[in-house]
């Protein structure tokens, strides 16, 4: 058990192509093995550690423009697959966890969003656990949509900003800020990835590839996270 667990953890899952390479086996092959990760993902962060508010990078909004159809299909075919698998298993249910995804959704596959809708409805009153999902999104779009809708707001202007620098996060659509984040593959880029949220969030990396990835690994660096001395900018 952690000491003093973040109430907030994002993880940025890298490493899947170079996880497929080194192992000699299909991309294909080692998005399912992720998903199987991102799985056990949700039981050591939820039922092990406890962890109130789980962020995962489903896929981003960048590879959703950028990337083929041929290049696509399949990570949505594995992720929808894991999220009916969630589902059906009695994981959401049994451990209480709310799921939104966040992000351009309309931008994904109808099958994609139907299950998206379906989870969303069943687990909306679920208390426990707050999971969201980043699908399709970009940090940056989020802070755009966020400045608008404040912008919209009659006399908000009028305030200071910096009077209104924690009140924005009301108009932002993760609302909680990020304490820690983990990044697999020894990389450490926060890419895109809830950037109002994790301002003064702490940064850990791991060196393995994410389908590699394993209890042990998370419970390091959450290890190291409790240890630190947040300062917040002071």
């Amino acid at each position: 058990m952690i000491a003093n667990p973040p109430n907030h953890l994002l993880i940025i899952p890298d490493g899947n192509r170079r996880y497929a390479i080194e192992n000699g086996i299909s991309l294909d092959e080692s998005y399912k093995k992720a998903a199987e990760k991102a799985t056990k993902c949700l039981e050591w962060i939820f039922t092990d550690f406890k962890i109130p508010v789980f962020s995962a990078y489903g896929i981003s909004l960048d590879n959703v423009m950028r990337r083929s159809e041929t290049q696509l299909t399949p990570i949505y075919n594995i992720q929808v697959e894991s999220y009916k698998n969630w589902l059906e298993s009695g994981l959401l249910k049994k451990n209480s966890i709310k799921v939104n995804f966040i992000g351009e959704v309309h931008l994904l596959p109808n099958f994609y969003q139907e299950v998206m809708r379906k989870i969303e409805k069943c687990t909306k009153k679920h208390k426990k656990y707050q999971l969201f999902i980043l699908a399709a999104y970009s940090g940056k779009l989020e802070i755009m949509r966020a400045v608008k809708r404040f912008a919209n707001e009659k006399n908000v202007l009028k305030n200071s900003l910096f009077d209104t620098m924690d009140k924005f996060y009301k108009y932002l659509e993760i609302k909680i800020p990020v304490d820690c984040i983990i990044r697999t593959a020894n990389e450490k880029r926060i890419s895109d990835s809830l950037i109002y949220q994790s301002s003064y969030a702490e940064f850990c990396s791991i060196p393995k590839y994410f389908p590699s990835m394993t209890k042990s690994d998370l419970e390091k660096v959450l290890l190291q996270y409790s240890q630190r001395k947040r300062r917040f900018g002071e």
